[in-house]
């Protein structure tokens, strides 16, 4: 599945201190935002670049 896919859909948001998780169940996809939001650790076969622009309008939003 390709990353826009995964991403179409808004994910689970959790925190926990200054750390964010986002978690896109259905795809077993999750990323990790620094305090800052940017993408600190991610599951899957993506480059950090792709993970970071496809993010990048719900880290915009929390």
């Amino acid at each position: 599945m390709q990353l826009s896919q995964i991403t179409a859909l808004p994910p689970v948001v959790s925190r926990y201190g200054n750390v964010t998780f986002l978690l896109w169940r259905g795809a077993d996809f999750g990323v990790v935002l620094t305090g800052d939001g940017r993408a600190d650790s991610f599951t899957g076969p993506f480059s950090r670049e792709e993970v970071e622009d496809a993010i990048a309008p719900y880290s915009r939003a929390i």
